[in-house]
């Protein structure tokens, strides 16, 4: 059952955070306006999971607000990722308990590590392979599987006991996953732009060549003519 709760909470995430980038996608410039929106919905996403997590003791709760700042850094850069971190690390302090300090922690972590490949990616474009992305999430959730540390030792324990194989492997897995579902969308929007400059550059030169051009269709009838044939 305490398994089944926590894919329940990761798979709710990752459906938010595939609504956010169809949301967000739509935003072609990559304005501060755009990445504090952006930041904003990230937020709100992983709001969503501490809304509903996995209490593994008073005070002590597990859900994907991981997966989901180490994705905002990673595809959204700082602001977007300070965003969030600052809407998720807010409501985690409301909620106190004896695991504030390690849940504040792993929102820092997480959202810290996904900026720094953030910036990383364009050197080293391999990182956006599938063995490297799998590989992010571990380092990810290793960090937060290293920040138990700071619980009290009974607390820690317990979650060591419960859950270090969730969070290196079910959780890695989730980032992983949405991560290829990010580069999917970022392809599909560098497609996008593409076919729009060539069309901006086709249009540009029909309309200032000197020569005379004319556009037909199939049945031979004229669709456009440029202005030195006019």
């Amino acid at each position: 059952m305490f398994y089944l709760e926590l894919v329940q909470n990761v798979g709710l995430l990752v459906s938010l955070v595939v609504i956010h980038g169809q949301i967000i996608r739509r935003w072609i410039s990559r304005t501060l306006t755009s990445q504090i929106f952006s930041g904003f919905l990230f937020g709100c996403v992983a709001l969503t999971g501490m809304m509903t997590p996995v209490h593994l003791m008073p005070g002590v709760i597990f859900d994907g607000r991981s997966i989901v700042l180490s994705v905002a850094g990673l595809f959204g850069g700082p602001v977007t990722a300070g965003m969030a971190a600052i809407i998720s690390a807010a409501f985690r302090l409301w909620l106190g308990g004896p695991g504030v300090i390690m849940g504040v922690g792993s929102i820092l972590e997480s959202a810290g590590l996904g900026v720094a490949f953030y910036y990383l990616r364009p050197l080293y474009p391999g990182l956006t392979r599938n063995l490297y992305l799998f590989g992010f999430g571990l380092l990810v959730h290793l960090g937060v599987l290293l920040l138990t540390l700071t619980l009290p030792r009974e607390a820690m324990l317990e979650t060591l006991e419960h859950m270090a194989i969730p969070l290196l492997l079910i959780f890695p897995a989730a980032t992983w996953l949405i991560c290829l579902l990010f580069l999917d969308q970022e392809a599909r929007l560098s497609a996008e732009n593409a076919v729009r400059e060539s069309e901006a550059r086709y249009r540009a030169v029909f309309e200032n060549a000197a020569m005379g051009i004319d556009a037909l269709d199939r049945d031979g009838r004229i669709t456009q003519v440029n202005p030195a044939l006019s």
